[in-house]
């Protein structure tokens, strides 16, 4: 008797581990054939099943994307209220919707299970406000024909990269200047701190560099007449400034 409790042991903590793992396999097989609308609670108030897209039907049924498609409904017509070029901007719109629904894992008409919903969601929420502060800050758009910096620098990408070139010769020869024994200054990186260097494409921004974009948030020199075309500054550029130095102040 004493050889056999070992076993018995061994074989009910073997039932108990599959009566355990039993539940699980049957939610994940529940979940596995419920719709999606069944997650969206707006879906049969606001009448889902009329569109076609995936995607649609989520910032129809789901408030919280219902909610943000509103605000970027706004922006959008914001940004073709203020911009000559409406139909380039039609379509960097819809280029910039499929790229978003591509990054959440929406792809075409194929359907979305309802396990994949909330982290697509999320997704989606993410991608929509980010893409609403862009639109609703004017001086980024290279696509605002009345700012004049904008579209040089938009417009030329060869000018754009050999003026990085030239600013970074030029930083370093002032950083060599003013940090030597001479002057003994120290030296910060506000160019480093503005990505001066960095142009990879912002896909919320329409695909402008995010060295380009930084310098239209942070500057003036994206800005329409009679305040810019203007290198300087502004309040939120001279922030980083600040951030920029404070580590070296004694």
């Amino acid at each position: 008797m004493r050889g056999i409790g070992p076993a018995i042991i061994v074989l009910v903590v073997g039932a108990m581990q599959i009566s355990e793992a039993h539940p699980v396999h049957a939610q994940g097989t529940a979940d596995s054939s419920r719709s999606i609308s069944e997650a969206l609670p707006l879906f049969d108030k606001n009448r889902c099943s009329s569109f076609r897209e995936p995607a649609d039907q989520l910032y129809c049924g789901d408030p919280e994307l219902n909610a943000a498609s509103v605000k970027l409904s706004a922006a959008i017509q914001d940004r073709l209220n203020r911009i000559a070029n409406r139909p380039l901007a039609i379509a960097e719109n819809a280029e910039w919707i499929r790229d978003r629904n591509s990054s959440c894992g929406i792809f075409g008409t194929q359907s979305i299970s309802y396990h994949s919903f909330k982290s697509i969601q999320s997704c989606l929420l993410k991608e929509t406000e980010e893409r609403i502060e862009i639109l609703s800050d004017p001086n980024f758009d290279c696509l605002a024909t009345n700012t004049t910096a904008g579209m040089l620098i938009c417009s030329d990408p060869a000018l754009a990269l050999a003026s990085a070139q030239l600013q970074r010769l030029l930083n370093s020869v002032l950083e060599l200047i003013y940090a030597n024994r001479a002057f003994g200054v120290s030296v910060a990186d506000v160019a480093g701190a503005f990505a001066s260097d960095d142009f990879t494409p912002v896909p919320a921004a329409g695909g402008i560099p995010r060295n380009v974009l930084l310098i239209c948030q942070l500057t003036w020199m994206c800005a329409p007449p009679p305040v810019g075309p203007n290198i300087h500054a502004n309040a939120d550029g001279y922030a980083v400034i600040a951030e920029t130095f404070l580590p070296l102040v004694p």
